[in-house]
């Protein structure tokens, strides 16, 4: 599994939205191995245009690694366990295969 990185601030957070990029990973191909969950690779108001996010690269991230990204979100009442179900099914999905990111456009 490649090294996943969460974007953003360590303080000053929401506590149940995330995003994360999975370097050398497709986002959308890693969601098609991921059908139980809502997860996006764009943020509300992007989604549906080919662009990486202008968020991700105002924060830094290249082309390449937006299109690694995903954005998750849970309610409060997700248990820690639940959470660790989850980090494991993200771990199988991107062991199976590492997929290349998009093409940069």
């Amino acid at each position: 599994c490649p090294t996943a990185r969460i974007n953003g601030a360590k303080d000053h957070r929401v506590p149940h939205a995330t995003s994360i990029t999975f370097p050398g990973v497709n986002a959308d191909a890693l969601i098609s191995r991921l059908p139980d969950f809502d997860i996006s690779a764009a943020s509300a108001c992007h989604a549906g245009t080919p662009e990486p996010s202008h968020v991700l690269r105002a924060i830094g991230l290249t082309s390449e690694d937006a299109y690694s990204t995903l954005r998750l979100s849970c309610g409060p009442s997700v248990p820690s366990r639940a959470a660790r179900t989850i980090a494991a099914q993200f771990k199988s999905a991107t062991d199976r295969t590492v997929l290349s990111p998009r093409p940069v456009l």
